[in-house]
């Protein structure tokens, strides 16, 4: 298979964020035949590995591709679950800060690239161009209403004049009928 392109990586991640993988159908699974603790252990220890699986479920979203460990032992040290936790910090910290670093010079890049093409595209380089390109806009819009109203306008004129020869053709008629009745 040939390897993947960074910015095709990308887009595999961008859209593994948004359509993440379907889970199992639970008939399927290793839950089918899921037998449910009777003791309260029993049910932390069901809550304790639902709760890491979900966790795990988010890896690479909010914790930059890392896979969640779970803790060895609930009697860890306190002054070691400290440590771990600063640990954790600075290193999603890290993550974010660099982060937001590509992201800044991606957009510097990629964004005084976009304002070049779109002069280049458009015709306007200063604000000059831009009022002139506002103004020449203005104009053409008010040629197409004035356009517009001008065949608006003759629209109804003939619709006018047609129901009006129409009404007054159906009253000369019944004149004639009524003439013609006299004689």
């Amino acid at each position: 298979k040939d390897r993947d392109t960074p910015q095709q990586q990308q887009k595999q991640q961008q859209e593994s964020a948004i359509f993440p993988r379907p889970l199992p159908d639970p008939k399927d699974s290793r839950h089918a035949s899921l037998v449910l603790p009777k003791t309260w252990e029993g049910w932390k220890t069901v809550w304790n590995g639902a709760w890491t699986e979900y966790k795990n479920s988010w890896q690479g979203f909010a914790l930059g591709g890392r896979q969640v460990v779970p803790k060895s032992s609930p009697e860890k040290d306190v002054d070691q679950q400290l440590d771990d936790l600063e640990t954790k910090f600075n290193t999603v910290r890290g993550d974010i800060q660099s982060n937001v670093e590509r992201n800044l010079k991606v957009v510097q890049k990629d964004g005084t690239e976009l304002v070049e093409t779109l002069k280049d595209r458009t015709g306007i380089y200063t604000t000059e161009d831009l009022k002139q390109w506002v103004a020449d806009q203005m104009k053409l819009a008010t040629e197409c209403l004035s356009q517009f109203m001008a065949g608006y306008r003759k629209g109804r004129d003939n619709e006018i004049d047609k129901m009006l020869n129409e009404y007054f053709k159906e009253l000369e008629e019944e004149e004639e009928d009524k003439d013609n009745e006299k004689k």
